[in-house]
């Protein structure tokens, strides 16, 4: 179940959906289903991936995010906070669009599980307040050696694992942490050889201490 609803029954649930006038909607992979003009709608990912992208002044995109099911997204709640933004599927995918003004409406206010939905709500927000500090720690370091092992060490974390499974492609690690490609590939290979860490696709195995 998805953190929003947390402690609400699924009876409730579909209640509650539609009381907020929820839209749900499907996408192929490769187009743009949302972007900053939508400043007041927030979207829940019933399946599939999509990615936060932001295109910077040269017109190169920038991975920001990949979301995937039960996750959230929105200009009050995530990483889009201005038109250089938009939210892009990158598999086929089912979202569930909701206007924040439903959630404090009257109508809303008046249902049983109102404050419950209220404190998921506030939760989320918090994590999201929490992953982008986690990503400011990242992106503060400044060389590409130091981009990556505090990318690594923080993967560690969220998956309570020396042996890390990268969420994206290599390509999109680099577009993420914000480093040229060859130059990250380079340092990769240099960690290898000094026995740092090791490879098999996407998987990482780390052997340094922190």
């Amino acid at each position: 179940m998805n953190d929003l609803f947390f402690n609400i029954p699924e009876s409730d649930k579909k209640t509650l959906l539609l009381n907020l006038r929820a839209i749900k909607s499907q996408f192929p992979s490769g187009v743009t289903v949302f972007n900053a003009e939508n400043n007041n709608t927030m979207g829940i990912i019933d399946s599939g991936f999509v990615q936060i992208i932001r295109n910077d002044y040269n017109g190169d995109r920038i991975l920001v995010e990949e979301l995937s099911k039960n996750q959230i997204f929105g200009t009050r709640i995530s990483s889009i906070t201005s038109h250089d933004y938009e939210v892009v599927s990158v598999s086929p995918c089912t979202i569930t669009f909701i206007e924040f003004t439903e959630i404090y409406s009257d109508r809303i206010k008046k249902l049983p599980y109102y404050l419950q939905l209220q404190e998921n709500l506030i939760r989320i927000m918090s994590d999201i307040i929490l992953k982008r500090n986690e990503r400011i720690q990242v992106l503060s370091q400044k060389t590409i050696r130091e981009r990556l092992l505090e990318y690594f060490k923080l993967m560690s974390k969220q998956q309570k694992s020396k042996k890390i499974t990268l969420p994206f492609t290599y390509t999109e690690l680099a577009d993420y942490l914000g480093i040229n490609r060859s130059a990250m590939y380079r340092e990769l290979n240099n960690l290898k050889d000094e026995k740092q860490i090791s490879i098999n696709k996407k998987v990482i195995s780390l052997y340094f201490y922190f």
